[in-house]
């Protein structure tokens, strides 16, 4: 490309071609296709037209690149990471819904270029991320744990709870983005529930009517269910919802995800609650009793994680049967 002339210049050309021929005489032959395919055909013998052999390679490909055709192959990764972050901040500042290609661009710069797995955060991915998030045209962008742990490490209270604001916003909000972006809500509540999970009450404190509403939909239980598990920083006013979502998970088919992540939610978090869950015991010791509660395999040890840390009498953890026996109690004891 000649830049003065804004016209191309040929500065160099190759064709190399490469046949299958007829042998002088039509002589049959089996023909070998894909895998064991063969059939009867003429045989031909494969021709080069300006190709020196089978395997030909350039021995100098740097030299070629860079001074037959003038590539410049220094890399520019900040460069190019400067200059996709400013097409992104064009489209989100546009404020219209973006097309896939923008999309694209978008996750691109989130899931790789910009803050991906060996790229830092900076303060303009944050500002940026924030201006996605408050627009629901826009799905959420890859990596927001990176976002909400960026917040965490360097952003003032105000700042914290006013990100976890905006993520509970978009999960009662649902799917606010339209079809064409080929983005899964499941996926959005996905990555906003983690992202939340790692804040501390003091980010989430007057936002627990708000989880409490969520526990209720079925879909966020199945796919949201790292959120309500980390209600527990509520602490005793958490106990009746968590115990709530141990009924729903054993209610239904515990393999299943939309019974097994409430059931998770559930006691996992009274695990974590400890002695500020202990109103939820009666009711665990109740479905221990009638048997309803799963406590094979990883699931016995779990639960008798919970029982011992709600401080539950251990002659009543290890006396209600379904596989808890008192060398079992006593050595998970010691694992704890």
């Amino acid at each position: 490309m000649d830049k003065d002339k804004r016209s191309f210049k040929e500065v160099y050309r190759w064709t190399g071609v490469q046949y299958l021929a007829f042998s002088s005489a039509l002589n049959p032959s089996p023909l070998f296709g894909y895998g064991l395919e063969m059939n009867l055909g003429w045989l031909r013998k494969k021709q080069r037209v300006n190709i020196s052999s089978k395997y030909y390679e350039r021995s100098d490909w740097v030299g070629f690149l860079t001074k037959t055709l003038d590539l410049d192959l220094a890399l520019d990764g900040e460069v190019s990471r400067n200059n996709i972050r400013a097409a992104v901040d064009e489209i989100v500042q546009a404020g219209t819904a973006p097309t896939r290609a923008e999309w694209d661009l978008i996750s691109t710069h989130f899931d790789g270029v910009g803050i991906g797995r060996n790229a830092e955060l900076q303060e303009a991915d944050y500002v940026l991320a924030l201006d996605i998030i408050k627009n629901p045209a826009f799905p959420m962008p890859k990596r927001l744990y990176r976002i909400t742990a960026f917040a965490i490490e360097h952003k003032n209270l105000a700042a914290r709870r006013e990100l976890a604001d905006l993520l509970l916003t978009r999960l009662e909000s649902g799917k606010t983005w339209i079809d064409a972006l080929n983005v899964k809500v499941s996926r959005d509540v996905v990555q906003v529930a983690s992202g939340l999970s790692k804040f501390s009450l003091d980010a989430l404190s007057g936002h627990f009517d708000r989880i409490e509403r969520l526990s209720h939909d079925p879909f966020m239980q199945e796919h949201g269910y790292v959120l309500l598990k980390h209600a527990r920083v509520y602490g005793t006013k958490a106990a009746p919802m968590l115990m709530m979502l141990v009924d729903i998970g054993i209610d239904g088919k515990i393999r299943e995800n939309r019974y097994q992540h409430p059931y998770l939610a559930g006691i996992g978090g009274l695990c974590l609650l400890g002695p500020k869950g202990a109103r939820a015991l009666p009711r665990i010791q109740e479905l221990m009793v009638a048997q309803r509660i799963p406590s094979n395999g990883s699931y016995g040890k779990l639960l008798m994680n919970t029982l011992t840390s709600l401080k539950a009498d251990p002659e009543l953890i290890w006396s209600f049967g379904n596989g808890i026996t008192k060398t079992r109690h006593e050595k998970n004891l010691k694992s704890i």
